[in-house]
């Protein structure tokens, strides 16, 4: 509704990410009415597209001037609620797996590589991607979503914020040697849980606990490299207190 996409600019959010298992649950004049109120009121968005040129834009990568860093985002889902995007719409939700509409096991690797290498042709200092990936309720992290971590950390991303499990899952920093040589410090945080829901434990065990996660970078002012510098997370409970 036109209504949240107001509340979360005067609340201070910058940033979503639009694609998601709901992302055409209402087809896609759904998917083109959310990104509509999202640019009404000044929020920008990651993962999903009205036209075609929306996507040929540097692949759909945004980039922001984060106190004089430059990070570059990017954002994919699992699928579609095992729907598949209409003829004619391909291009309308990034996906990280070409079955996405049946077994999530064919990793859209060239899509995957495709977005990270137009990241790093903007030249930024971070490339974070958001990602909508593994299964509901359970914080177990599957080989496949280990294949996409490092296919995406290999190829330059720095970081990967996870949803979807609707529960807090793993956070892992690991030491990485990309493709071209670099060594670097990745972190992954699998799923930060649900950051605003209604859900009870009727639906998940631990689905009312998450975390706002703090990544801090730190730019060398000299040489210009770039480095994760400090990792925390605040805890957050989603309370209910009835009517």
């Amino acid at each position: 509704p036109e209504s949240l996409a107001l509340a979360l600019k005067e609340k201070g959010f910058d940033l979503v990410q639009t694609a998601n298992t709901y992302s055409i649950q209402n087809g896609v004049s759904g998917l083109k009415s959310t990104i509509k109120y999202l640019n009404t009121v000044g929020i920008d968005h990651v993962g999903t597209y009205v036209a075609q040129d929306d996507k040929n834009t540097n692949e759909g990568v945004l980039l922001k001037n984060v106190n004089g860093i430059k990070i570059a985002f990017i954002g994919y889902t699992k699928g579609v609620n095992n729907e598949k995007l209409p003829e004619g719409s391909e291009f309308c939700v990034d996906l990280l797996y070409q079955d996405y509409w049946t077994e999530y096991k064919e990793i859209n690797t060239d899509g995957i590589v495709k977005s990270v290498k137009a990241a790093k042709a903007l030249d930024p200092d971070v490339i974070v991607a958001m990602l909508h990936w593994g299964s509901e309720s359970d914080s177990a992290v599957t080989d496949s979503q280990t294949k996409i971590k490092n296919l995406l950390f290999e190829n330059g991303v720095d970081a990967i914020i996870g949803s979807h499990s609707h529960i807090v899952g793993p956070m892992e920093q690991e030491q990485v040697t990309t493709v071209d040589g670099t060594e670097k410090t990745c972190f992954v945080a699998y799923s930060l849980g649900n950051f605003f829901s209604s859900m009870d434990d009727s639906y998940a065990k631990n689905c009312r606990e998450s975390v706002v996660l703090n990544l801090s970078f730190t730019k060398n002012g000299q040489t210009g490299a770039t480095q994760l510098s400090g990792v925390s997370y605040t805890p957050v409970y989603l309370m209910d207190h009835g009517e």
